[in-house]
């Protein structure tokens, strides 16, 4: 499976909201300070993948997300 975060093709890891997460960018998630450059790009990392993808006649359209 390939990571949301990294990018990497990992076995083994999580899966958060239909999305896989490698273990190791999960325990660097775990014990990041919520003031760090990667902890904000883990959450945008999270929150764009809830956007939905829809298929409408072959074009492939972003939802926009409400949080």
């Amino acid at each position: 499976m390939k990571c949301i975060v990294c990018g990497k093709s990992i076995q083994e890891g999580i899966i958060v909201n239909s999305r896989f997460i490698c273990l190791k960018c999960e325990e660097r998630m775990v014990n990041s300070n919520i003031d760090t450059d990667f902890y904000n790009y883990f959450i945008d990392v999270l929150k764009k993948s809830r956007i939905n993808k829809l298929d409408t006649k072959g074009e492939s359209i972003n939802c926009q997300n409400r949080l």
